[in-house]
């Protein structure tokens, strides 16, 4: 698309900034000149909402950001960032896969 790359499922597996194993948006913006360096213009996130269970398929809140990875201050920041380096987000939200709990 127009000379744009994608990277895809930039979450958990990603960057860790806390050293809890798991990768998290703090850590994305620390890494966004080096992705923007290696030709990555698009950032695909396939779910940073907040699931209702382990799988992270299904979505309790699609209004706020899994504690694991953030939260919205952060992801604020992240867009800024991104939008500064005329880079873009790609965010996967399932609509389909409503949570358990819903009725």
């Amino acid at each position: 698309v127009d000379g744009k790359s994608c990277i895809p499922d930039l979450t958990e597996d990603f960057a860790d900034s806390n050293g809890d194993g798991i990768g998290d948006l703090e850590e994305i913006i620390g890494k966004l000149d080096y992705l923007k360096d290696l030709g990555w213009n698009h950032l695909d996130f396939p779910g940073v909402s907040v699931p209702a269970c382990r799988s992270g398929i299904d979505i309790s809140d699609y209004y706020d950001i899994n504690p694991l990875f953030g939260d919205m201050q952060t992801m604020d920041r992240l867009l800024a960032e991104e939008k500064m380096r005329g880079m873009y987000i790609i965010i996967c939200l399932l609509y389909t896969s409503p949570s358990p709990r819903d009725s």
